[in-house]
């Protein structure tokens, strides 16, 4: 049994022994076979793998670093360029605000200075068309051929008999010459006197507008004088625009406006169809008219 038992053992271990050396030749052909080789190209695919590896880390770490780089330089490359862009904008604004600010207040100025000529231009012309109408309204007032004596208004070419029936007459007494021809102007004055006033007296001159010969009692009366030298005329005279004895310069030239010709002594309108002429005593006050129809 015993030697049974060493066999088995002895057939186990030459079997065990068999294996290792099978093993250690397989080892030894693998190495002549280049099995070192094999082994050191593992080693450097396994090197090269880990190298890749490390590569793609550095890599990444390169690129994650680069990223974060670029990532700060574009946030400082557009907060440079914001900050850049306010100021320019800014600077914009502003040049642009002093500028139109400067242009508006240029504007303005000019706008001002020409309305200013304008509204001077536009003053000088209504005063020149305010002259001319006051002088076109004022001379109407002249044109318009009234008089007035003792508040009763007449107008020059007035029928003589319409001052007869309030008192004024002529006196033909001794008057060979008392006819007027058919339209003709009588340059032969009369007298025109009111029972009421013992001295004083009006001059007057007649013309025919019919078409035969009349006595002056039939014709018009067509220009009056009177005089008061010694400022005590009885009875009242007034011309248009309230013109009338002790009237001034001034007053006439505010009805009337400036004269045709004038000094001092005397003021002369002479206009289309009538004509009349204002002298003044010392004072600058009206002493005398004549008021008469061309």
């Amino acid at each position: 049994m015993e030697e049974e038992n060493k066999k088995k053992s002895s057939k186990v271990l030459l079997i065990v022994i068999s294996i290792i050396t099978v093993i250690v030749i397989g080892i030894v052909i693998f190495i002549v076979a280049g099995g070192d080789e094999l082994f050191t190209k593992n080693n450097e695919k396994e090197d090269t793998s880990s190298s890749k590896v490390i590569d793609e880390e550095d890599e990444k770490d390169s690129k994650s670093s680069k990223n974060k780089d670029d990532e700060e330089d574009e946030k400082d490359s557009k907060s440079s360029k914001n900050k850049d862009d306010e100021e320019d904008e800014e600077d914009s604004k502003s040049s642009k605000n002093k500028d139109d600010e400067e242009d508006e207040e240029d504007s303005k100025s000019s706008k001002n200075k020409d309305d200013e000529e304008d509204e001077e231009d536009s003053k000088s012309n209504t005063n020149k068309d305010d002259s001319k109408n006051s002088s076109k309204s004022n001379s109407s007032k002249i044109t318009s051929k009234e008089f007035a004596i003792d508040g009763v208004s007449y107008k020059l070419g007035v029928n003589y008999s319409e001052l007869e029936k309030n008192g004024w007459e002529i006196n033909l007494e001794g008057e060979s010459n008392d006819k007027i021809k058919a339209k003709t102007k009588d340059y032969n004055s009369w007298e025109l006197r009111n029972s009421k006033y013992d001295k004083d007296f009006v001059t007057v001159y007649f013309r025919n507008n019919s078409d035969k010969e009349a006595n002056v009692k039939e014709c018009q009366i067509c220009e009056i004088r009177i005089s008061n030298y010694t400022n005590d005329l009885q009875f009242k005279f007034e011309l248009p625009g309230g013109i009338k004895f002790g009237s001034t310069q001034e007053e006439v030239k505010k009805a009337y406006g400036e004269p045709t010709v004038g000094d001092d002594e005397g003021m002369s309108y002479y206009l289309d169809d009538i004509n009349l002429y204002l002298g003044f005593d010392k004072d600058g006050k009206i002493n005398y008219i004549n008021y008469y129809l061309n």
